[in-house]
């Protein structure tokens, strides 16, 4: 030990001056490894005790953190029931079909499983901006700083999905994407259906909501409550005709004409709207902006003379068609079976060519099942139908 070596230096400095040299050396070597050892013990001391608090801060401030992203949102089922009964009015009112998105549906987006992009934390883009999305949040572990997107519901084939968001303050946001995913976001933007918009705010608070072509209609269109009507009596009614192989129907009100049960508004063409108009007059492309109005699925009617007959003619374009004949319709008295009968004829293209006819009972059609009157317009295109 060093005390030694310097008591054994004292006494032998006189009488043994090696020995007290050699003493001298081990009390001095001693003393500096002793010296050494406490500084390294002191060193892993402070180290270890210092970890320690760091690591406890750590987590401490971890816990923090954690505990600002996360909020809760005034979201239930009697809401999410209300979302549901709206977006079945609105996919009957639009003539398309939604399913609801769930991190366990199949749905799928461009060809891939949407579901799956959502469990790998698929993003958004919004407005050219990254937006991280937290999907389908229960009320109580929302997001304090990601789009939290309580439902979704999506149209596959028409490439229509909704997203429906909510925050903390109870505002929410109905965001449509109709492009496919790229590099893991999803690119979105507002919808521009006020009454989607507007329904979905009744829901967040609690009351239920209904879309409906007809409030729609009302809602739009320039002229009065009661839109003009624009087919006449005798065409008004159920029409059975028969085309590629199959027997169908044609109903038609004063306003509207439905093929196997799908109507379709019609509306004339100088009802359209000044948002209507800015929209035929623009020059880029506006399919999503079409697809969002309330009028995509309205029908422009305008009246002129049947060809080859003295009888009222409708033809009919997409709203929003700017290029194409559309389709005509007419009806003419005709003898069948020794009796003056109404038919409906309808034809398309520029050259106003009859497609087919339509009769008032099923059993008419089946009798005259693919003919073309000789007074009426044809082409060779149309050679299958049977000449009388």
């Amino acid at each position: 030990m060093p005390i030694v070596g310097l008591i054994l230096f004292l006494v032998w400095i006189h009488e043994q001056p090696a020995k007290a040299k050699r003493s001298g050396i081990g009390a001095l070597s001693g003393c500096f490894i002793g010296i050494m050892a406490a500084i390294i013990f002191g060193v892993f001391v402070h180290f270890k005790v210092t970890s320690h608090v760091t690591s406890s801060s750590a987590t401490t401030s971890s816990k923090i953190v954690s505990s600002q992203n996360h909020t809760t949102i005034a979201w239930n089922k009697t809401k999410d029931h209300h979302l549901s009964e709206f977006m079945q009015s609105f996919a009957k009112a639009k003539h398309q079909n939604y399913t609801i998105v769930s991190s366990t549906s199949k749905t799928q987006w461009y060809s891939k499983n949407l579901s799956t992009a959502i469990k790998h934390h698929l993003s958004l883009t919004v407005d050219d901006a990254h937006q991280s999305a937290n999907w389908f949040p229960s009320a109580k572990h929302a997001s304090a700083k990601a789009t939290n997107i309580i439902a979704a519901y999506a149209d596959s084939k028409k490439h229509r999905l909704y997203l429906f968001t909510l925050k903390a303050n109870g505002t929410g946001k109905v965001l449509i994407a109709q492009d496919a995913i790229k590099n893991g976001r999803l690119s979105v933007r507002q919808t521009k259906n006020e009454q989607l918009k507007t329904g979905y705010q009744q829901i967040l608070k609690g009351n239920p909501a209904a879309f409906t072509s007809n409030a729609s209609s009302q809602q739009s269109t320039s002229s009065a409550a009661k839109p003009k009507p624009v087919f006449p009596s005798n065409f008004i009614g159920t029409w059975y005709g028969w085309s590629y192989g199959k027997q169908y129907t044609v109903i038609i009100t004063e306003n509207s004409i439905a093929f196997d049960d799908k109507p379709l508004p019609v509306h004339w063409q100088n009802e359209h709207t000044k948002a209507d108009k800015q929209l035929l007059m623009s020059n880029s492309d506006i399919s999503n902006e079409i697809s969002e109005s309330p009028h995509a699925c309205w029908q422009s009617a305008m009246l002129s003379t049947a060809p080859g007959a003295n009888v009222p003619m409708i033809s009919l374009r997409g709203w929003f068609q700017t290029a194409g004949a559309g389709e005509f319709y007419w009806v003419e008295s005709r003898d069948l079976n020794g009796t003056q009968q109404p038919v409906l004829a309808m034809a398309s293209g520029a050259q106003e060519i009859v497609d087919t006819n339509f009769y008032q009972t099923p059993q008419l059609a089946d009798q005259y099942k693919d003919t073309i009157f000789s007074d009426e317009p044809t082409t060779s295109n149309y050679s299958e139908f049977t000449l009388k």
